[in-house]
């Protein structure tokens, strides 16, 4: 189908953090992939980064382009549920 994003289909959780993690979900996203980031409570610590801009840094928006975001805490029983 012409236009069609080639990986509509998949859906990507993406539990990672930083720099080489985000990018390549944000590859994902890019090629129409629904991602989903699943950060600790206290947020990715790329967040912290830099100047914020709207509440975040730079590379938190760059990285992170084009993903659905969740805060979970997997030590706890109901995070994890």
């Amino acid at each position: 189908m012409p236009g069609a994003e080639p990986l509509q289909e998949l859906i990507i959780l993406d539990v990672s953090q930083g720099i080489a993690g985000p990018s390549c979900g944000g590859y994902f996203a890019e090629h129409g992939a629904r991602v989903l980031k699943i950060e600790p409570p206290e947020g990715d610590w790329i967040r912290k980064l830099g100047t914020p801009i709207a509440g975040m840094s730079s590379q938190t928006i760059a990285y992170n382009r084009g993903k659905e975001s969740l805060a979970l805490d997997l030590k706890r029983p109901e995070g994890r549920a």
